[in-house]
């Protein structure tokens, strides 16, 4: 016979289920307990980045007030703390002593900011330190915030820094010690002010007076300012700065009166008047003039005047009765102009700037009856010799028939130019009237053969602007019909 085994089956007791829900309990809390934490962490991370901000942009604010004007950074004022607020014109300022700004935080609760302000504390080196002796030329600032995360738990951010007048001048210092320097580069119309000064420490700008009257002793009042605002920035050192200004449009053969000005935050200080000339505009000077006349003359020289000295500048003139005669200038000299025509003969201009050395020129020319020819040179001194030294000319050469050439006009770009015209005639003349002002620079006539010539140069000093030489009156040799060429150059002056 076969016996069975019967298991009952099996159950949980009430000891087991009470401490399963407890150990529930346990960890519900414990997870929840986690996640709050976790959640005010978050809040108040966020909450002190908020607060850390307000307290920044109140140390910047602060900075604000500071560079409007260090004074106003005055602790005495603000004992207790003061809040921060923007004025019509949205600048920052100080609401007042015991005061305080806020920043919205919740419905119950605010940011609040105290901006506190002391004296830093400097040891014997000068480095700041906890407790030292005050130095009102720097102060500690704090910028602090303050808010509660709940009622039971207030929270804070505080931040400092340290603001300096640095616009101050150093222990010592002073108005600049100034020095006025003699003035250089001095020509008929500018001229260079120089001047010395020590800044003693202090940041200092250097500028000039001028003026053609004497003001006795130097002030900022009198005369031209030079730059007319601002000037040289001499530093803050404590040693001689020069400094100088370019000074134009000034009047020739003019006594100038000027001083040097130098100024920091210490003051302004001026140098002693001094005085300068610019002397007169530069002016050519005749030196001479040799002229000679041949018949049918092929080959000769222009030769120079006595007097002359290197740099000055020959100007060559040729002409001859028969416009088929040609010439061959030497190769040392400038063409200016040549031109020729029948019934009128043939015309020939140049120039040199004479060198050492330099005594004649020789020329060639084509054989031709009936062919006096005159020519000539006229030397200038204080001419431009940079470029052309003529600096306007009338063009080609025109004809001229009659007993009153009238040389073209000019325009002329310098002041004391020499206007210089020159004419070749068929037929001698008996005397030449030149216009009014005009002198001789050298002239010549000749009867030889069966023909006749004549050649003269003339010269005036003259302003910029248009020059109209006026007609020239000849003392005709008995020809019925003279007629010739003419011609007007303006030499430049240096």
């Amino acid at each position: 016979m076969k016996k069975f085994r019967i298991d009952k089956e099996g159950g949980f007791t009430v000891l087991e289920v009470v401490i399963a829900a407890a150990l529930f309990v346990l960890f519900a809390v414990a997870s929840i307990g986690v996640v709050v934490q976790g959640y005010n962490a978050n809040r108040l991370g966020a909450e002190y980045t908020v607060a850390s901000q307000f307290a920044s942009e109140g140390l910047e604010a602060v900075k604000s007030i500071k560079n409007q004007q260090f004074s106003l950074l005055d602790s005495s004022a603000y004992t207790s703390g003061t809040g921060l607020i923007r004025n019509g014109s949205e600048v920052w300022q100080f609401e007042g002593n015991n005061t305080s700004d806020i920043l919205l935080h919740n419905s119950q609760n605010n940011y609040t900011r105290v901006i506190k302000m002391e004296d830093a504390q400097r040891d014997g080196s000068g480095n700041i330190v906890a407790s030292g002796t005050p130095d009102p030329d720097t102060k500690k600032i704090t910028s602090t915030v303050s808010w509660n995360f709940n009622s039971a738990r207030p929270e804070s951010v505080s931040l400092a820094t340290y603001l300096s007048d640095w616009r101050k001048a150093l222990a010592g210092s002073s108005p600049p010690t100034v020095t006025t320097s003699a003035a250089t580069n001095v020509t008929p119309t500018s001229a260079t002010l120089n001047g010395l000064a020590n800044p003693n420490g202090s940041l200092s700008t250097g500028w000039f007076r001028y003026d053609t009257t004497d003001p006795g002793t130097c002030n900022d009042t009198f005369g031209t300012r030079a730059p007319l605002s601002g000037g040289t920035d001499l530093g803050s050192g404590t040693s001689d700065v020069n400094y100088s200004q370019d000074i134009t449009s000034l009047s020739a053969s003019t006594t100038y009166y000027f001083c040097a000005i130098a100024s920091n935050s210490q003051g302004t200080n001026s140098g002693n008047v001094m005085s300068f000339n610019t002397g007169a505009p530069p002016s050519i000077e005749y030196i001479g003039s040799v002229s000679s006349s041949g018949n049918n003359t092929t080959s000769s020289n222009f030769t120079l005047p006595a007097g002359w000295n290197p740099g000055d500048v020959a100007v060559f003139w040729w002409y001859t009765y028969n416009n088929t005669k040609t010439i061959t200038p030497p190769g040392a000299i400038t063409q200016t102009q040549q031109t020729s025509s029948a019934g009128f003969g043939r015309i020939y201009i140049a120039y040199r700037v004479l060198q050492a050395g330099d005594s004649a020129f020789a020329w060639t020319s084509s054989s031709s009856s009936n062919s006096t020819t005159i020519w000539g040179t006229s030397v200038f001194s204080g001419v431009n010799t940079s470029a052309d030294p003529f600096e306007a000319q009338s063009g080609a050469p025109i004809t001229f028939t009659g007993v009153n050439p009238d040389p073209p006009a000019v325009t002329t770009l310098s002041n004391n130019v020499m206007v210089v015209p020159i004419f070749g005639k068929i037929d001698n003349y008996t005397s030449i009237t030149p216009p009014a002002s005009y002198t001789t620079a050298g002239s010549n006539s000749s009867t030889a053969g069966n023909d006749a010539s004549a050649g003269a140069a003339y010269f005036k000093k003259a302003s910029a602007g248009a020059e109209d030489p006026g007609a020239w009156t000849l003392g005709n040799g008995g020809a019925s019909a003279p007629a010739g060429y003419i011609w007007t150059g303006a030499l430049k002056p240096n």
